[in-house]
């Protein structure tokens, strides 16, 4: 073996119960992740201690090196993950595809007590829900797709809105035979079967609802304008679905943002989702925990500050018996550029309901998010706004040491990059503190093959 080989500084190592190591590069595009029997486990970590990769069988070490686990000693790693940040940031690496947030209203039915938005925007009008298609129409040759992601307020109080532009765009990306693809962010209270069949016809296929716990949590935090409950309509909806539409086609993810009241409710929580849905990885939880947006700041005493990792764990082991490998959705965060928001990215808008173009969906009331207007039925981008947005900034020193790196890419958040705000510290997204409980998740769940049986 003349060539001299290095570990990749992009590995996070674990040992399962077994013995067995398991290795997740975060700049993998492909297998990212693979495993070792015990004995091999043995020589691997003799030679990962003293950092002598070449001291790993030729056998095994093809296999590590076609993941990006060990690499040529002369490769400059860092440049690699810059050349793919770049690419993430272009949208390149996800295909060229163009994507839109729009939102139908700025109006919402529900007034949670951690929200950040204001609900002075009304229903989006027909001016603008055409010039939005007219820019598609315009844009779409320099991408191979469209994504269309929906969000509000509350967007299924305009649902017809997301039908009317939604069979638009479907129409011209058919035409040119461009990728199509839409997602929806909606509290669930409006998802009856009719209105779901009505967003399956627009090819909406991937749902976040949140649900925040069981009723008596979910309620105190996710009610209606009068304080009245959701939890139940919300949970028949999802019943309702899952026993009324058969379909593999969609999938919803159950937001479930935790506080440390609802963590001394978990293992109800977990039988709750074994008894609603077992055996239907239509389903699955997604787990963040409440924070503080803009000027809210009345959950402070109740926030949970130690990551998302345990939850994680206990969520799965509740549910094990499930027959659903994907219960746990953060896993679609562990891919290169998997963290990195959209709102640096050069081919992403927003589009409010009153006609802006936007960059962040949470800074929704900020003149500084604002890159660009419907004007007399035209699209205007202000390229100067843009660039604040994705010109890139470099990475915090301690980001460069990280082995998560090749996920987040840029640890900025972009609106204090914007208003230029100092990058003090780095920005970890909550799979960092949680990659080596989603990694055992991962293993415990059969999704990590051996690399040498």
């Amino acid at each position: 073996m003349s060539e001299k080989y290095k570990f990749s500084k992009f590995n996070t190592y674990v040992e399962n119960e077994c013995g067995e190591m398991i290795i997740f590069n975060s700049l993998s595009i492909t297998n990212a992740f693979c495993k070792l029997n015990p004995d091999n486990t043995i020589i691997f970590k003799e030679a990962l201690n003293k950092k002598q990769a070449n001291l790993i069988s030729e056998n095994i070490l093809g296999h590590l090196l076609n993941r990006s686990m060990i690499v040529n000693d002369s490769i400059d790693e860092m440049k690699n993950l810059e050349y793919m940040k770049m690419q993430v940031i272009t949208r390149t690496l996800s295909g060229n595809i163009l994507g839109l947030i729009i939102l139908p209203t700025g109006k919402c039915n529900f007034r949670c007590e951690y929200c950040y938005e204001n609900f002075k925007n009304g229903k989006m009008s027909k001016e603008n829900q055409d010039a939005i298609i007219k820019f598609v129409r315009k844009k779409i040759y320099y991408h191979s797709g469209v994504s269309i992601s929906w969000f509000g307020g509350e967007p299924l109080l305009e649902i017809d809105i997301i039908t009317y532009i939604s069979k638009k765009i479907m129409d011209i990306c058919n035409s040119l035979k461009k990728t199509y693809s839409a997602n929806i962010t909606t509290n669930g209270y409006l998802l009856s079967v009719e209105n779901m069949k009505k967003l399956l016809s627009c090819n909406i296929y991937q749902y976040q609802i949140t649900i925040d716990g069981l009723q008596n949590i979910h309620d105190k935090y996710r009610h209606l304008i009068d304080g009245s409950p959701t939890f139940r309509q919300i949970e028949t909806n999802l019943l309702n679905i899952k026993n009324n539409i058969k379909t593999c086609i969609f999938h919803i993810s159950l937001r479930c943002n935790f506080t440390q009241e609802s963590l001394t409710v978990l293992n109800d929580f977990s039988k709750w989702f074994y008894k609603c849905f077992e055996n239907d990885n239509r389903f699955s939880i997604f787990v963040r925990t409440v924070g503080i947006y803009g000027k809210n700041n009345k959950l402070s005493n109740v926030l949970i500050n130690d990551g998302i990792g345990n939850i994680c764990s206990k969520l799965f082991e509740k549910n094990q018996k499930i027959n659903n490998s994907n219960i746990i959705a953060n896993f679609q965060f562990l891919s290169p550029g998997g963290c990195v928001c959209y709102a640096g990215m050069d081919n992403h808008f927003v589009f409010d309901s009153l006609g802006n173009v936007r960059k962040c969906t949470v800074a929704l009331s900020e003149d500084y998010n604002i890159v660009g207007k419907i004007e007399n039925g035209e699209v205007i981008i202000d390229p100067s706004a843009m660039a604040k947005w994705v010109t890139p900034q470099p990475m915090h020193n301690k980001c460069y040491e990280c082995s998560c790196a090749g996920v987040c890419m840029d640890n900025v958040c972009h609106t204090n990059k914007v208003q230029g705000k100092v990058n003090t510290h780095p920005n970890c997204p909550h799979e960092k503190s949680a990659i080596k409980n989603l990694i055992l998740i991962y293993d415990k769940a059969n999704k990590i093959e051996y690399i040498d049986k």
